[in-house]
């Protein structure tokens, strides 16, 4: 039988606007955004990669400091048979395998995963990162997420944009663009 998703401890924090629970949730909430952890640097060991159509691999990463081992068809490669960029992917560089090793191949069913030992993430959380994360949290404790688009008072009326709670807005998303890890396909 499953845990519970949220514990009563939780609902307490959220309730009393409690500043690690919000960061840990903003946090939480930009990583799942760009679709990878961003920070800190931290070391992958056999990581399950498809290898796509032209036989590049692509690491769920934008920020790849060390590739140390790929395996490809439970073939460990030489580091002189690939590159690998920071931005996440891996590219073959030679065309002297045995054929049974070719990789590349056009058609290459992207079902046979490569095995990938990487390290990646920045050593610290990015300024502009770091400024969403801050407004996410801070915006939540204030304004958290609610059925209500507005409120009445007396004569008073306060109208509620889409903005409130832990949602990302139009500025946020397009200062976090950098980071996303974009879907292709």
């Amino acid at each position: 039988m499953a845990g519970n998703l949220v514990e009563l401890a939780d609902l307490t924090k959220f309730n009393d606007g409690d500043p690690e629970f919000f960061l840990r949730c903003a946090e939480a909430g930009v990583r799942k955004y760009c679709g990878w952890h961003i920070a800190p640097s931290e070391r992958v060991v056999d990581l399950r990669c498809s290898v796509g159509q032209m036989g590049v691999i692509m690491l769920p990463s934008l920020h790849v400091t060390d590739v140390e081992k790929v395996f490809v068809e439970d073939r460990e490669l030489e580091t002189t048979e690939y590159e690998w960029d920071a931005a996440g992917f891996i590219n073959r560089n030679t065309v002297t395998w045995p054929r049974r090793y070719y990789w590349p191949v056009y058609g290459y069913p992207a079902n046979r995963p490569a095995l990938v030992t990487f390290t990646h993430g920045y050593e610290e959380v990015p300024m502009d990162v770091k400024a969403v994360i801050l407004e996410l949290a801070a915006k939540a404790i204030e304004l958290p997420a609610s059925a209500a688009s507005e409120v009445k008072g007396g004569p008073f009326q306060i109208k509620f944009g889409v903005g409130i709670g832990l949602a990302l807005t139009s500025h946020q998303v397009d200062r976090l663009a950098g980071y996303r890890i974009q879907v292709v396909g």
